[in-house]
Parts: structure tokens; C-alpha cells; sequence
């Protein structure tokens, strides 16, 4: 599984596949694009899984990433990547999703299946909540 977390030794975000081993609660990553085998410590609050989606100018979307889109009045409205069950406004009760989906803060009617975001071409990635 493909995903980000931050460093241990400096903060900075660094993608690979996440790993655990032992009984301690320590994780690392084996970076993306290595020539030698190579593990790196990094902080377990931090792993946010990719999505497998990417925005048009090819930014992954990672979980927790916080975007952005402009509502019809020009107004930017927050979002947060989450991952779990769902349910959009216009489903009936009985409906929910189960996946990676859009957590709109300050819009409780628009649609939270991200695929339909992320091929509007209207989503940005404005940061991360761990940042």
C-alpha cells in the first residue's frame, strides 16, 4: 500500500510503503524510488494512505489531504480526504459507501464520492492536516 508520512528525523513527507515489525508500536517506510534496500522512521500519526486518485495537474490525493473548490458564487469550500463508510445528502437511508470520500467542512449537500471530484478538475490539494 502506497502512502505519505513524515519523517522521524526531520518532519519532512516522504512516500513509500509502510511497515511495522516487532512488538513495538514503531513504523517506517521503505521509500518509493530507492536503488538500495533502505528503511526510514516515521511518525505513526502521520501515514495517510494513497488514494490511488490523482488531480489533473498529477498530485496524488492522499488520505487527509485538505482541498479546496469553488462553489457556483465563487466561495471556497474545505474538504478533508477521509476513508470509511458514507453517505451522500441524496442517499436514502439505507445506502452507504464504503471507501476513500470527500468530508465537506462547510457543505453538508454536496456530493462526498471523490471520484466525481477528482474529475471535475474544480479540486485542489491546499494542504494536509498534519501539516
Amino acid at each position: 500500500m502506497l502512502a505519505k508520512g513524515k519523517r522521524k528525523d526531520n518532519g519532512k513527507w516522504i512516500t513509500g510503503y509502510p511497515l511495522t515489525y516487532g512488538f513495538e508500536d514503531k513504523w517506517y517506510f521503505v521509500p518509493e524510488s530507492i536503488n538500495e534496500l533502505e528503511i526510514v522512521p516515521v511518525e505513526k500519526k502521520t501515514i495517510c494512505r494513497y488514494t490511488g486518485e490523482m488531480l489533473s495537474d498529477g498530485r496524488r490525493l492522499h488520505e487527509f489531504d485538505k482541498v479546496e473548490v469553488k462553489d457556483a458564487d465563487g466561495n471556497k469550500i474545505l474538504g478533508i480526504i477521509r476513508f470509511g463508510t458514507y453517505q451522500s445528502s441524496f442517499d436514502s437511508t439505507a445506502t452507504a459507501h464504503i471507501g476513500f470520500y470527500v468530508d465537506w467542512q462547510d457543505n453538508l449537500y454536496w456530493r462526498k464520492d471523490l471520484g466525481y471530484w477528482v474529475n471535475s478538475d474544480r479540486m485542489e490539494i491546499v494542504g494536509n492536516i498534519q501539516d
